[in-house]
């Protein structure tokens, strides 16, 4: 069985009110170059921004041109590697467990990032990708079939396909629709978890196919997390958030609304704002399956 999930993630800076509603209806000017895999833009109001892709199509660089042209939004890597700090997805299950190992934090779960493995000793295969020129869309679309934990392997590879789609917006924001396929994954040697209604057991099978049930809110049994981790520092201009960000569902927001650096995602509503130290924040944040997010970086 073949499964297909749909992420919508709109990447999105604002600027001011007034100049947002001057421009609205005139499109954005986008530039890509496929050497580079970076995307300029140039909007109406004469705002820059410039984007910046992984291989397999997650973004791995956010530029601000006007404002810190020499500061990536998105956060510094671990030990350099390509494969975790950037803009993507990451499969867990944790009803499927390898055998023990020393890598990262020894997690054992059956485990799948868009990008490849830990420390980058695996990336994704690139199957399409953008054409240098001036265009507005970008459509990349890659394949992974190595564990995060890639030693884990042994216990059989996961087969995952994803095509990322980018849509330039009239603001110089990105509107990413991504659709991830997984097939069957084959499992050997591996211990099974099953819940009988009150408490988990654990088998050894020597033969199985991974079941991507996902079996209560929050169970963490099976899911796709948006892996977005952003870096939080002083910019000129920032304003404090506004609104509250405790209530459960979903909600889309206007930049100009809330202010500051901004994200609403997923099952419960989070906010982030500028620092008033000046100090580097990865921040890594989660949302369960079928879950929608947006950035909103509001330079203003």
């Amino acid at each position: 069985m073949l499964l297909r999930l749909l992420i919508l993630v709109v990447i999105a800076f604002s600027t001011t009110v007034g100049t947002v509603n001057a421009v609205i209806g005139q499109e954005a000017k986008s530039s890509y170059d496929g050497s580079s895999r970076a995307l300029s833009v140039e909007t109406a109001a004469k705002r820059y921004f410039k984007y910046v892709f992984n291989k397999g199509g997650a973004v791995s660089g956010i530029y601000d041109l006007d404002i810190a042209p020499d500061i990536n939004l998105v956060g510094d890597s671990f030990q350099g590697e390509t494969t975790d700090r950037v803009i993507q997805w990451t499969y867990w299950n944790s009803r499927f467990l390898g055998s023990p190992h020393d890598s990262g934090d020894k997690d054992t779960r059956a485990n799948v990032t868009m990008e490849g493995s830990f420390h980058g000793k695996f990336t994704c295969d690139a199957l399409e990708s953008p054409d240098t020129g001036r265009i507005n869309t970008l459509v990349f679309r890659s394949h992974i079939t190595h564990w995060f934990y890639s030693e884990l392997d042994r216990h059989g590879r996961p087969d995952f396909e994803t095509t990322s789609r980018y849509q330039v917006l009239d603001d110089g924001s990105l509107k990413l629709e991504r659709t991830v396929l997984r097939k069957p994954w084959e499992l050997r040697d591996i211990t099974v978890k099953t819940w009988d209604g009150n408490q988990w057991h654990e088998s050894k099978s020597p033969r199985t196919t991974l079941v991507a049930d996902h079996l209560w809110n929050s169970s963490l049994t099976s899911y796709i997390e948006n892996w977005i981790p952003l870096r939080q520092t002083i910019l000129p201009y920032q304003r404090p958030g506004k609104g509250k960000f405790e209530e459960d569902g979903y909600k889309f927001w206007k930049p100009q609304d809330l202010g500051g650096w901004v994200m609403a995602y997923g099952i419960r509503l989070r906010w982030l704002s500028f620092s008033e130290k000046r100090k580097l924040i990865n921040h890594r944040i989660r949302h369960m399956l079928s879950s929608t997010s947006r950035i909103f970086l509001n330079t203003n």
